[in-house]
């Protein structure tokens, strides 16, 4: 038997003759309150047990998700992979993360019948070592929205080396921020975060925390300045992340979706002045401070999931 394994957005063919197996496998210790669907006009097929099923016929395209059991929730965070097989061909599918809370389906894989063979395609989370809890969960979010991942190019990260910000962050608010910065950025192909002079473009957080830290350091001596050329920076992105103590005008006059990350002490007066102000559809705001760094701390993400929510609408509507 020849054996496959795709990533986030790959697709392989095997032929449709004989039963297609479908089956989900629980990683780590289980006891998700799910199970595994077939959507789609005609399919016929049999269901062994709650996440293994056998197609005797597909003639359309469907998707291949995992439901919450008797119309509730997960019930626990968990990650479950995908595999389909025949007689001849065995295909792996990237791990997906399901959140505890979530009540609606997630979508795993779609697959459409062509001309004697099956066409499958990933939806899953992208394998690799590094890739965190929280960039595992926006790509689910992501996918649960329907926003095409595989169409996400290029991400800049903008970040303030004016001489405030020295005095506005500490290295957990460096981290948490990078930690943002990774989880929103692992889906695009493209990465590059810079102060206007230097550049750095890998997402990975001890690097780019690193990074930030640099800037921030070297800025000492510019009271008030901030290196930027706006347009040149951001005209090929499709979505640029700020990181500053005090947002400005030309951050939000790009039509680019945007993310203003802030990281004052008084980030959540400077983000309610903000929306006093008015804040562009194209445009959501983050405070990145103590509590944002206790959150990540024990494990929950609440305000990154909406600021995912947030930007995964931007995205739609530009897409």
């Amino acid at each position: 038997m020849a054996k496959y394994t795709l990533r986030d957005g790959e697709s392989r063919r095997i032929g449709s003759d004989g039963i297609l197996r479908v089956e989900a496998f629980e990683m780590g210790t289980g006891g998700a309150s799910m199970e595994l669907a077939i959507m789609g006009e005609g399919v016929d097929a049999v269901r062994v047990h709650d996440l293994s099923i056998m197609v005797h016929s597909l003639p359309e395209r469907a998707t291949i998700v995992v439901r919450p059991k008797r119309n509730g929730t997960f019930g626990l965070r968990s990650e479950v992979r995908l595999t389909v097989s025949n007689a001849g061909d065995s295909v792996t599918f990237p791990r997906v993360l399901i959140d505890a809370a979530e009540d609606s389906a997630e979508r795993l894989a779609e697959v459409t019948p062509e001309s004697g063979s099956y066409l499958l395609e990933a939806f899953g989370t992208t394998e690799g070592a590094g890739i965190t809890d929280s960039a595992r969960e926006v790509r689910s979010k992501m996918r649960r929205a329907e926003l095409d991942v595989a169409g996400l190019d290029d991400v800049t990260v903008v970040i303030d080396g004016s001489a405030s910000m020295q005095v506005n962050v500490t290295p957990k608010i460096i981290e948490a921020a990078a930690k943002y910065i990774d989880a929103l950025s692992d889906a695009f192909r493209h990465f590059r975060a810079t102060d206007g002079q230097d550049s750095i473009e890998t997402h990975k957080v001890d690097e780019l925390t690193r990074f930030i830290a640099g800037v921030i350091d070297s800025g000492a001596e510019r009271v008030g300045q901030r290196p930027w050329r706006l347009p040149t920076l951001t005209s090929t992105s499709s979505l640029v992340i700020y990181i500053t103590d005090s947002p400005v005008a030309s951050m939000l006059e790009t039509q680019v979706p945007t993310v203003v990350l802030i990281t004052s002490a008084i980030g959540r007066q400077e983000l309610e002045l903000a929306r006093i102000n008015g804040t562009p559809a194209h445009v959501a705001y983050a405070v990145i401070d103590g509590d944002v760094v206790k959150q990540l701390e024990s494990g929950a993400n609440t305000e990154l999931s909406e600021l995912t929510d947030r930007v995964t609408a931007m995205l739609k509507e530009r897409n």
